[in-house]
């Protein structure tokens, strides 16, 4: 399936299982024109391009030139790698978000972003910083699962803006 996936000209995101496949079959991605963004956590990145190692900016850098597409590498400082090298460095993140589901959250908020056609890098920098401010927001209320994390993204999101609100 993610091969079909990935022969169309959509955007797409990967993550979860995606990435456990891609790990397999990069060249599935390396040569797609269409915006790609890949969402690992620590071990997931190992499994698809070897260790982190130290430096976890250059390492998302590399990935992202290898396989020509934006990385965007999970952890309390998320880093969002593009193919040219551009990066971004998440100041919201939070402990709390490592909790089962919570990166289905950010993924699907980068998704969204994709597909009103927001660029890959864009995106996931966007994401990662809403999905970190709402996980501050959740923790204020006593323990964060991804449903409450999900559930506080309007609040977060309408913090951005207040006179919007």
């Amino acid at each position: 399936m993610l091969w079909q996936v990935l022969q169309s000209d959509l955007p797409v995101v990967i993550d979860a299982d995606g990435l456990t496949v891609l790990a397999g079959h990069q060249e599935w991605v390396r040569d797609r024109k269409a915006p790609t963004l890949l969402t690992p956590h620590d071990r997931e990145f190992a499994r698809i391009f070897g260790p982190i190692g130290e430096d976890r900016l250059a390492a998302a850098r590399r990935a992202a030139a290898r396989l020509r597409c934006t990385v965007l590498l999970k952890g309390d400082r998320t880093i969002v790698a593009d193919r040219d090298g551009t990066a971004y460095v998440n100041p919201t993140g939070t402990p709390v978000l490592a909790t089962a589901g919570s990166g289905d959250v950010l993924s699907g908020i980068a998704g969204a972003l994709l597909a009103a056609g927001v660029p890959a890098g864009k995106a996931g920098a966007a994401a990662a910083y809403v999905h970190g401010l709402a996980g501050r927001l959740a923790a204020e209320n006593g323990p964060v699962s991804a449903a409450v994390v999900r559930d506080t993204m309007r609040a977060a999101v309408r913090g951005l803006w207040p006179a919007a609100g």
